[in-house]
């Protein structure tokens, strides 16, 4: 399957774009980082500080949300199948036939 020609459609577009939990530092966590690394640490803190710089520094990943979408995009172009309750299709996210 080539997921470049692939369609997502514009309602589902809110599950593909959903950050995986635990993979963005919130406002909160970039602060305490931001003051960590301005003052000496205790282990404790040294502790916290590394742990938010490898979230911070981590690939982004995509979401459970998002992958369980493409898997069901996935399955419906390989094998013409919608999951159970799977959303409709319309002639515009379909694969034109070559």
């Amino acid at each position: 399957m080539n997921w470049n020609q692939t369609r997502i459609r514009c309602s589902c577009i809110g599950k593909i774009m959903t950050p995986g939990k635990g993979t963005v530092l919130t406002d909160k966590q970039a602060d305490e980082l931001e003051r960590l690394s301005s003052l000496p640490r205790t282990e404790k803190q040294e502790a916290t500080y590394q742990r938010l710089l490898e979230k911070k520094n981590a690939p982004p990943e995509l979401s459970d949300t998002a992958k369980s979408y493409l898997r069901e995009v996935y399955l419906f172009n390989k094998y013409g199948k919608e999951t159970a309750g799977g959303s409709e299709r319309s002639k515009y996210t379909l694969r034109e036939p070559r």
